[in-house]
């Protein structure tokens, strides 16, 4: 678990990380600024079975690239 939770604080320094994450809009507002302090957490039961959820649909449709992004707030489609 400690590996998993520093794997995701370097994630969370990766500057295409940063970016993809800045590119994410919930009512047309961005889910971060930019500047806040990114900080990471263990996830609990609810978000652990979220989480696993986003996994199975990105490894059935072939998608899995190494991360998942899933989100526990609704969020705006991205543009094509």
């Amino acid at each position: 678990m400690s590996r998993d939770l520093e794997r995701a604080r370097r994630l969370c320094a990766e500057p295409w990380f940063v970016t993809e994450l800045a590119s994410y809009r919930a009512c047309g507002l961005p889910l971060w600024d930019g500047t806040s302090r990114l900080s990471v957490r263990h996830a609990n039961t609810r978000e652990a079975a979220a989480l696993q959820v986003a996994l199975h649909l990105e490894l059935s449709r072939d998608e899995y690239e190494g991360h998942v992004f899933a989100f526990l707030t609704g969020i705006d489609p991205l543009p094509n």
